[in-house]
């Protein structure tokens, strides 16, 4: 089964060969509550940003935060595409965007990603069903977080290329919970697990790697004749 990050990763690619390089953000969790049909509790959720890298931190760190936002379509845009377990459509910047990215050095290191908009009437391309969805939130803490933090301005591959691989999270308490939200109101809760840090593969590489589940799928299916 082809992995959710090289999909995501090829789909970005082959839309925007010619863009910059860009990281991948893969949020694991758990639904613990849910108004929307077809999620439960206990049901594995998982999140996907992919963050334009060259962007350099919105907010000045003052020595124990990190943070690039977007607020306005004038500003750079910070995610190129945004997916979650179970949605449709495909991301697309809204026209009131409130996208952001941030590492707060909080006792341990909280850390957090959003995408959505400022107002109701625009939309973000992603829907559950026929549903829009109109805000996407995962957060929690890094417990023996490798994160360190200065003065000087640094883009988004700067500074996560240094953190590549897995990290464990610990959800918030409650009441600052993860969340998906959709434009009826309808919500899906989640906690967090642990999240992913990878690049996008050059376009090269993606074209070889799908090749090669090609013909990986195709000597399988001849072996099994």
């Amino acid at each position: 089964m082809i992995r959710p990050i090289l999909l995501a990763a090829c789909f970005v690619v082959s839309g925007a060969v010619a863009q910059a390089a860009q990281i991948i953000f893969t949020i694991n969790g758990v639904v613990t509550e849910s108004t929307v049909s077809g999620y439960a509790a206990s049901d594995p959720i998982s999140i996907i940003f992919v963050a334009n890298s060259s962007i350099e931190n919105t907010w000045p760190p003052a020595g124990g935060d990190y943070q690039w936002s977007e607020e306005e379509t004038s500003e750079p845009e910070i995610f190129s595409h945004v997916s979650f377990t179970g949605s449709s459509g495909v991301w697309t910047r809204p026209s009131a965007p409130e996208s952001g990215l941030g590492v707060f050095d909080n006792v341990a290191d909280d850390i957090f990603w959003s995408a959505g908009l400022d107002e109701a009437s625009a939309q973000t391309g992603l829907t559950i069903g026929t549903e829009p969805v109109t805000y996407i939130l995962a957060q929690g803490r890094v417990e023996d977080s490798p994160f360190v933090y200065g003065t000087d301005p640094v883009t988004i591959e700067d500074y996560f290329s240094s953190y590549m691989g897995t990290h464990d999270l610990t959800p918030y308490p409650p009441g600052t919970e993860s969340y998906i939200q959709l434009l009826n109101g309808q919500r899906i809760t989640f906690e967090v697990a642990d999240f992913n840090i990878t690049t996008v593969p050059e376009p090269s590489s993606c074209a070889i790697l799908l090749g090669g589940l090609v013909l990986s799928a195709f000597h399988r299916r001849r072996s099994s004749v």
